[in-house]
C-alpha cells in the first residue's frame, strides 16, 4: 500500500461506514507531516496495531490477525511514512481493510465496537476544515489547497495561469480584472464602453469558465468548501458561470495578485472562522425553537431510540462530544452517529467558542412521543 493509493476521507465514505456491520476496528492517528519526527509515524502505527492485538486477545468477538497482517508490512515502509497529511484512519473488518488520508489531525484512537469510531472524523467532513481558495487577478490565477495550518499549491490540468490565455492578441484595449466593473453601481469608475464592454464581459466569463471546469475536476465529488478570493465586483460573473456546489457565498475581496500563498490562506481561515460563529448562533436558534415545539432531545441514548424510529433530522455534535469518544469503542455515540446517518439524518458539527452543548443534541422531523407504541 502506497500513501498515494490513499484517497482523502469524504462525506460518502461516512456514510458507507455507516452502514458497515460490527464489530469494527478503528485507527486514527495524528500524523508528522514534515522534518526529523516523521520517524513517529511508523511507531505510532506499530504501537497502534500492538494495542490492538491485545483487545483482540481479550476479547474474542473482535479477532483481527488478517487484518493486521495486511498492515504490518507498512510499518518498514519510510517512504510511505515519510508522505503524510495531518492523519491517517485505518478500519478492519470482516477480511477488509480500508485507509484514508485525514486533512485534520485526530486524537490518537484505537479500539474493536459493534460501530465504527465515526464520531471523532465528524469534523474531517466539515467543509470549512479543509478548503480550497481560488485567488484570481488579470495576471495570476492560484488554486490554494488549506488543510490545519498547512496551504499548498495545486495546479489542475487546464487551469488558465492569467487572462492573457483568454484574451485573444490586444482586444482588451487596456482594461483588465484591476478596472472592470460590471454595469450596477459603476460611478465614474473607468469601464469599457460598448462593444468593447461587452467583449471584456465575456473574455471575463470564459475565464472564468476555465477556472472552474478546472477546480471542479480537481475537487470533484468533494463537499470542499471553495472560497473566491478577488476583487469584490467580480464574484457575481463567478457566481454566474460556477457550478461548484461547495462555492462559498462570500467572496475574499481585495487585490491578493502580491499576496503570499500564507497570506492568503490566513484571511480565507478568518473569514470562515466568523461564518462558523454565525453558524453556531444560528443552530443555537433552531435547537431553542425545536424544544419549543417538542422536536428535540438531548443526550445519547434518546437520541438512539429517536434515530431507531427515523426521526433524527440533524445530530448536532461539538468539539467536546467528539473527544470524549475518540478512546472509548464502547461509547454509544458512535452507533449513535451511524443511527442518524442510516436513517437519512444528517451531522452537524460545531466548533468554537459560541458552542455550549453540554451533551450532543438532536432536532426531531416528529415528536418521539408520537411514533412509540404502549
Amino acid at each position: 500500500m502506497n500513501w498515494k493509493d490513499l484517497q482523502e476521507f469524504t462525506r460518502d465514505d461516512l456514510l458507507q461506514l455507516a452502514e458497515t456491520p460490527g464489530p469494527v476496528a478503528t485507527i486514527l492517528l495524528p500524523m508528522v507531516e514534515s522534518g526529523p519526527d516523521v520517524r513517529q509515524n511508523h511507531l505510532k502505527f506499530k504501537n497502534a496495531l500492538k494495542s490492538l492485538q491485545q483487545q483482540s486477545g481479550e476479547d474474542d468477538s473482535a479477532n483481527w490477525p488478517s487484518q493486521i497482517s495486511q498492515l504490518e508490512p507498512l510499518i518498514d515502509n519510510d517512504d510511505f511514512w515519510q508522505h503524510q497529511s495531518p492523519g491517517l484512519a485505518c478500519f478492519l473488518m470482516n477480511d477488509e481493510v480500508k485507509a484514508y488520508r485525514l486533512t485534520t489531525s485526530p486524537m490518537e484512537t484505537v479500539f474493536s465496537g459493534d460501530a465504527p469510531g465515526l464520531a471523532p472524523l465528524v469534523s474531517e467532513i466539515d467543509g470549512k476544515q479543509q478548503f480550497f481558495v481560488i485567488a484570481v487577478s488579470e495576471n495570476n490565477t492560484r488554486l490554494l489547497k488549506c488543510f490545519g495550518t498547512q496551504v499548498e499549491q495545486v495546479k489542475p490540468k487546464g487551469l488558465p495561469e492569467s487572462l492573457d490565455e483568454i484574451r485573444p492578441g490586444e482586444t482588451g484595449k487596456g482594461f483588465g480584472l484591476h478596472s472592470f466593473r460590471p454595469a450596477d453601481g459603476m460611478g465614474d469608475r473607468a469601464t469599457p464602453h460598448g462593444h468593447e464592454r461587452a467583449d471584456e464581459e465575456e473574455m471575463v466569463r470564459r475565464y472564468f469558465r476555465a477556472i472552474d471546469v478546472a477546480i471542479s475536476e480537481e475537487i470533484s465529488n468533494r463537499e470542499t468548501t471553495v472560497v473566491f478570493a478577488g476583487v469584490e465586483e467580480l464574484f457575481p460573473f463567478y457566481k454566474e458561470v460556477s457550478e461548484l456546489k461547495s462555492l462559498y457565498p462570500e467572496p475574499l475581496t481585495g487585490n491578493f495578485e502580491h499576496s503570499s500563498d500564507q497570506e492568503i490562506r490566513d484571511a480565507a481561515k478568518e473569514l470562515l472562522h466568523r461564518s462558523s460563529a454565525n453558524e453556531a448562533e444560528e443552530w443555537k436558534e433552531k435547537i431553542g425553537a425545536a424544544k419549543a415545539a417538542d422536536h428535540c432531545v438531548e443526550g445519547v441514548s434518546e437520541i438512539s431510540q429517536a434515530a431507531q424510529q427515523g426521526a433524527v433530522a440533524s445530530l448536532v455534535l461539538s468539539n467536546e462530544h467528539v473527544c470524549g469518544a475518540s478512546h472509548d469503542g464502547q461509547n454509544p455515540i458512535h452507533g449513535c452517529v451511524s443511527a442518524v446517518l442510516n436513517q437519512g439524518g444528517t451531522i452537524e458539527f460545531l466548533s468554537g467558542e459560541a458552542v455550549n452543548l453540554s451533551q450532543p443534541v438532536a432536532v426531531l422531523r416528529y415528536p418521539v412521543s408520537q411514533t412509540t407504541t404502549t
